[in-house]
């Protein structure tokens, strides 16, 4: 279990590839993330993502759940072994032929397994990103 007081663990077990929680929080451009005093909890789109949401005018680039988040903000940083990873709904899409040339932005973001899970096991997920391509502003002194 983690040192820290604020944790999430599983009641139940939870199969690999189900939806644990719903990404909720403020919702922030790149000009009102970079003005936001804290940044440690804000957590950016993949740079595929962010592309296509510029393309189509969408500014909307960070997710923080700080004040307005639901419970995945209880969730904690694991880089070595995150339980949880982010996915999509719809899946994202990048513009092509087959699309019509619009692509899919997704409109929705949720924590789900990575692997099945046991009962009383902490919730992770790695809010730095760099290998899921993620852009980050999670400060990790260690």
């Amino acid at each position: 279990p983690s040192a820290i007081p604020c944790t999430c663990s599983c009641k139940g077990a939870i199969r690999a590839d189900s939806v644990v929680v719903e990404v909720v929080g403020r919702c922030f451009s790149e000009e009102e993330h970079a003005a936001l005093e804290d940044k440690t909890y804000a957590v950016g789109f993949p740079d595929a993502i962010v592309d296509a949401k510029r393309a189509a005018g969408d500014p909307l680039h960070f997710i923080d759940p700080t004040t307005h988040g639901g419970m995945w903000r209880f969730v904690n940083d694991s880089q070595e072994a995150p339980n949880l990873c982010l996915c999509y709904h719809p899946k994202f899409e990048k513009p092509s032929p087959s699309n019509g040339g619009r692509g899919v932005l997704p409109t929705r973001a949720y924590l789900k397994a990575k692997h099945d899970i046991a009962p009383g096991v902490e919730l992770t997920f790695n809010y730095g990103g760099s290998k899921e391509g993620r852009r980050s502003t999670y400060p990790r002194s260690w």
